[in-house]
């Protein structure tokens, strides 16, 4: 058996008179476990000893081969060693500019001993192979990392910390040599080892502050058990009152899990947290990131499903008061599921889930950027049976990782700026995809929601001018319902959107709304492609013209509707603001599709009253599906909803709904059917034709 890895130690420290030297790095790496002794071979001792009127022959039917008498098997391989453990510190003082860093990483396992081969007489004795040895487990590391300045110096601490991988497990033996695809006898694979990280990189000055940590986990050996991947974990968390600028690095990764012949394990978790806060007007700058581990394979005879990918969750906050800016940017990454070679009860693994959470304030005039990414890991691979032979596809074969981000700017009298973007991992589409943003800001705010799956997508962004104080809300889902409106009234901008929802929560929708409901089925052939909602209400109270912008674009890939039949887009109950628009105010809704069409409806104090009658209950038949797409069969279509006012008060709410669905209403046309002044809908040149028989083909 092989024996432990040695570990290495190190360790810096520079003492404040030293002042020559201001900077300080610490490196420790363990050492790798030892591999495992090797099995010898069996052997079977008189391997043909004929008796008399007996004998063996290649070909014929010649008598069967004397009886074995000694039997040794092929004998097991060692266990690999473990790998060794590194321990990194670094301390550095100085009046002036100083940088700490300091790396341990953990040793790697050994690798397994091979197992003995067995032999055969061919009769029905035989010695059997031996099981490869056990792959060691990654060794542990622990690092960390202080900077100080005692005259405003910059200051720089940096910590990196790897925990070791899992060393593989050794070859099993084999009968006669023989070479097996997928080596039953292979030795499991070691663990990886975790790596976790709680606020590491430390540092003072009242200069410029940069703390960064990374904490990455292990990975599992592969074996006929896949090891285990360790799991990351990185928090920096601290409330500083003497920096001018604060930058902040945290990130963490879980490792990837062993390829199994027979079982696989999931994919390591990542998990890192953010905290930071300055007391005075100091300039922060967070960036926050988790990445999940892959979930280990598995070979071509293993009949187990392939193990997800690890999930990741990132979550990063920051806060300051005065006129210095605010960044937050958190990112998280489900791991890819474990791919399958089993060409017909494989199942391949699962994408790792991914959620990601930041929030940025500024309680008096300065501007505040957040910024939040979820992307969920892809499903694992595996080949088509159906295909293999013409083409040998792959294709992900299992569910992708779902997607939750939340982004949420403040800043009380500057502007704030928030964006959510949330990613499915490929395969089949996941419960949850939902990015969610609100801005809210004394000059100016903006709220930007993206969620995409696949081949569909749809980005919504709700935003005042920057003379405008206001909160803008964004909502963009693959699937869920809207958020409810409750307790929501003082809120500028609203813009929320729903692609491919279920028809469960379409039905919901058209509740009381019996003349759209009539031109749709969900429980039928009906296919609900879109629900939303925009809303633009003047809440500012100072004089002056303000302006309010809702806006949606969605992509949709139509090749997956079997029924493909008209584009229908109703209308939901609209609710006015609580003042009327009044002389020189504007409301302006317009949609239209790339290529196709473009229209746009113009609202003003004149015309105010006939609109209520146009936007409640009604329904347009946009034109065939089939009509309406590129030549990827792709609809692209956008909604606008701009207000221009000088009224408190004014504003719409209006709800839409577009789907699959035959009209069945009198009229196909939406100019027939609007009771307002034919100057008030205005056409691009390319609607013209749209508006008569022709049709996109």
């Amino acid at each position: 058996m092989g024996t432990d890895g040695f570990f290495s130690f190190a360790s810096a420290n520079l003492l404040p008179v030293s002042l020559n030297d201001p900077f300080n790095s610490a490196l420790a790496i363990g050492g790798n476990g030892g591999q495992g002794g090797n099995g010898s071979n069996g052997n079977i001792v008189n391997l043909f000893p004929f008796n008399a009127g007996s004998g063996i022959t290649i070909i014929g039917g010649g008598g069967l081969g004397g009886t074995s008498t000694t039997i040794t098997n092929g004998g097991n391989g060692g266990q690999g060693g473990n790998g060794g453990q590194a321990f990194a510190n670094s301390v550095t003082n100085n009046s002036f500019a100083v940088t700490a860093s300091s790396v341990a990483v953990g040793g790697n396992g050994g690798e397994g001993g091979f197992g003995g081969n067995g032999f055969t007489n061919f009769g029905t004795n035989s010695s059997q192979p031996g099981q490869g040895g056990q792959g060691g487990n990654g060794g542990n590391a622990n690092s960390n990392a202080h900077a100080q300045s005692s005259d405003g110096g910059d200051v720089f601490a940096n910590v990196s910390q790897t925990g070791g991988s899992g060393g593989n497990g050794g070859r099993g033996g084999a009968a006669n040599f023989a070479l097996f695809l997928d080596d039953p006898n292979r030795g499991n694979g070691g663990n990886g080892a975790d790596s976790h990280l709680l606020n590491a990189a430390t540092g003072s000055t009242s200069g410029n502050l940069s703390l960064f940590q990374t904490a990455t986990a292990g990975n599992g050996g592969l074996g006929a058990f896949g090891g285990k991947a360790g799991n990351g974990s990185a928090e920096l968390s601290f409330s500083d009152s003497q920096a001018k600028k604060i930058s902040t690095f945290n990130a963490s990764s879980g490792g990837n899990s062993g390829l199994g012949n027979t079982k696989s394990e999931i994919g390591g978790a990542a998990t890192s947290i953010s905290s930071i806060t300055s007391t005075i007007a100091s300039e922060i700058s967070v960036v926050n990131s988790a990445f999940g581990g892959n979930g280990g394979s598995l070979g071509t005879l293993a009949q187990d499903k392939s193990a997800g990918g690890g999930k990741a969750n990132s979550n990063a906050e920051a806060r300051n008061s005065g006129n210095a800016s605010v960044f937050v940017s958190s990112n998280a990454v489900g791991g890819h599921g474990g791919n399958t070679g089993n060409l017909v009860n494989g199942v391949s693994g699962s994408g790792g889930n991914a959620n990601s959470y930041a929030v940025g304030n500024n309680s008096n005039s300065g501007s505040v950027t957040v910024i939040s990414n979820a992307s969920g890991g892809n499903s694992g691979q595996s080949v088509d049976p159906r295909t293999i032979v013409l083409s040998g596809q792959e294709f992900f074969s299992n569910i992708g990782g779902s997607a939750d981000a939340y982004a949420k700017a403040t800043s009380t009298q500057g502007n704030s700026v928030a964006t959510a973007t949330a990613n499915a991992g490929l395969g089949t589409l996941p419960e949850l995809v939902k990015a969610h943003a609100v801005s809210s800001g004394g000059a100016g705010s903006e709220a930007t929601a993206q969620a995409t799956a696949r081949d569909i997508s749809v980005s919504v962004k709700s935003r005042t001018d920057q003379q405008t104080a206001g909160i803008s809300e964004s909502f963009a889902s693959i699937g869920q319902a809207l958020p409810t409106e409750a307790n929501q009234t003082d809120e500028a901008i609203r813009t929320y959107a729903s692609l491919l929802p279920d028809a469960e929560i379409a039905q919901t929708a058209l509740l009381n709304q019996t003349l759209v409901n009539q031109n749709f089925d969900f429980t039928g052939d009906s296919t609900a492609i879109l629900l939303a909602n925009l809303s633009v209400i003047n809440t500012e109270n100072t004089p002056g013209l303000h302006t309010f912008h809702s806006s949606l674009d969605l992509s949709f890939d139509t090749a997956g509707i079997a029924n493909p039949q008209d584009l229908l887009l109703g209308f939901l109950t609209p609710s006015f603001g609580n003042t009327n628009l009044a002389a020189g105010d504007k409301l302006i809704f317009s949609y239209s599709i790339e290529g196709v069409l473009s229209q746009s409806f113009t609202l003003d104090a004149e015309n105010i009253d006939n609109a209520y009658d146009f936007f409640n209950g009604r329904t347009l038949n946009l034109g065939q599906l089939t009509g309406l797409t590129d030549s990827n069969s792709v609809l692209k279509l956008a909604f606008n909803l701009v207000l221009e006012t000088q009224t408190a008060g004014a504003g719409l709410d209006l709800g839409l709904i577009v789907g699959n669905s035959t009209f069945v209403t009198s009229s196909n046309s939406p100019l027939s059917s609007v009771p307002l002044p034919a100057g008030v809908w205005l056409f691009t040149s390319g609607l013209l034709g749209w508006l008569g028989t022709n049709r996109r083909k």
